[in-house]
């Protein structure tokens, strides 16, 4: 079932202006109210900052992706004013979706919902070279006052030009990890479920509680993200008192123009030192591992396979790259489409998520195991977030090195795939590893971060 509003019918009007060059976190110091987003893409040194919400599109229930092709028919239509926009800094809805319908139903996902996009009413859109601000007015609403608002973010933006200060994270009062003694027992049940001949891979997640104070705020973590990751996607979505954020190293899917662009990211080492021979020793090391090769060719494979009946064709490399990011070597391959007529965004968001990287194999099946075995729901966690336009382009990401903030507690995600050969420590440790840019953005001490590792893994810098 799908929803859309606007608070009435008709045009939405979009007057645009070329704005001044600010950070995107500055854009929404003390305008980051119930709803905002930010969405920062190095790889395309593209980023945008939204706030308020002119209009909604949201789904439930196990046709929710239906829903949004149904929904996406039926956009208000936009009247444009103002300067003239480049494409790709255009406005566009940013949302996402929960990894199963009802994932998002506990604490803290109450509020982020099945399926869930709004078209911000203010948007920042900007480049290394140039920056817009978009306004989106319902059709009913008074010049006047729409003026008087647009006047005041206008000078927000000045204000935030010429004062940009980082907030500190306060320390963190306390990190609670899933005690060993419980992962244990739940990796060995997987693997007994893997040798029966059920799946040929499942992937576990947990979650880790961190106390946090209120000082620490949704911005201040994204400002550390930007360091800990910068070369990964940083996303924010606030939805009431609770922000789904992180910055996350795998694409989903990129279409447009009937192009499509996506990747298979599994097979995973820990990068101990960053000089070229010792990453070449270690990528070298991680091609050769036929437990990591298994797991990347089955991710591959099942991409491939859901694409093939949506794309007139579909191509990549017969063997994997090695993508580095930040502690971490992953597999990698590329994988490019083209997209046959009339097939939107929506039939490929229902396509490829979850991938075998997040989820297992068979997909469907594994999703609906793992939903009724883990001990805390998903919500949004290695699940699709990301934008989408009026005439068809979208861009969505896995949302990986993640976590909500719902002062007095961050909730942190990570996951490790599994096959029959897996070690549960091992896993335990590439969990724990995942989690170190987000654990690092909440200014969790050197101490308690060393501590939350197994011995094999302690050595690594903070």
């Amino acid at each position: 079932m799908a929803s859309s509003d606007s608070g009435g019918p008709g045009t939405i009007r979009i007057v645009s202006f070329e704005a001044p060059l600010v950070s995107l976190e500055h854009v929404l110091e003390g305008a980051f109210l119930a709803n905002g987003v930010i969405w920062n893409d190095p790889a395309l040194e593209r980023g945008f900052a939204g706030f308020g919400q002119a209009h909604r599109v949201s789904a439930t229930g196990a046709g929710r992706f239906d829903a949004l092709a149904d929904a996406h028919t039926r956009l208000p239509p936009l009247l444009r004013f103002g300067d003239a926009v480049p494409d790709d800094l255009d406005v566009r809805y940013f949302g996402g979706a929960a990894f199963l319908p009802g994932a998002a139903n506990d604490e803290p996902w109450e509020a982020f919902g099945d399926a869930d996009f709004r078209l911000p009413r203010f948007l920042y859109a900007r480049s290394a070279e140039r920056a817009f601000l978009h306004a989106a007015i319902a059709h009913d609403e008074a010049a006047s006052a729409a003026a008087r608002e647009i006047a005041g973010v206008w000078a927000h933006l000045l204000e935030a030009e010429s004062a940009q200060t980082e907030a500190e994270v306060v320390p963190a009062a306390a990190v609670h990890m899933t005690p060993i003694d419980a992962w244990i027992p739940y990796i060995e049940t997987i693997r007994r479920t893997l040798v029966s001949g059920a799946f040929h891979k499942l992937v576990a997640h947990r979650r880790t509680l961190v106390e946090i104070g209120r000082a620490t705020t949704d911005l201040s973590v994204l400002r550390r993200l930007r360091h800990e990751m910068s070369t990964s996607l940083r996303f924010a979505f606030r939805r009431g008192d609770a922000t789904f954020l992180g910055a996350t190293p795998e694409t989903l899917f990129r279409l447009e123009r009937g192009k499509l662009h996506t990747e298979a990211l599994a097979g995973t080492l820990r990068s101990a030192g960053t000089d070229a021979p010792r990453l070449e020793a270690q990528s070298n090391r991680l091609m050769a591992s036929p437990k990591d090769m298994h797991e990347h060719k089955l991710v591959v494979d099942q991409i491939d396979e859901c694409l093939r009946p949506l794309c007139d064709e579909v191509d990549h490399a017969s063997s994997p790259g090695i993508k580095k990011v930040r502690n971490i070597l992953h597999l990698n391959t590329p994988i490019e489409a083209v997209a046959r007529s009339g097939v939107g965004w929506p039939s490929f968001l229902a396509a490829l998520h979850p991938t075998p990287a997040v989820g297992g194999l068979p997909k469907a099946n594994a999703a609906e195991w793992l939903a009724a075995h883990e001990s805390t729901a998903r919500g949004w966690y290695a699940s699709p977030i990301g934008w989408f336009t009026p005439s068809g382009s979208a861009h969505f990401a896995v949302a990986l090195r993640c976590g909500v903030l719902a002062y007095p507690n961050a909730y942190l995600y990570s996951g490790a795939g599994i096959v029959p050969d897996s070690s549960p420590i091992d896993e335990y440790t590439e969990t724990s590893l995942k989690l170190m840019p987000m654990l690092t953005a909440l200014s969790v001490e050197t101490a308690t971060l060393r501590s939350t590792f197994l011995p094999g893994a302690l050595g690594m810098r903070p």
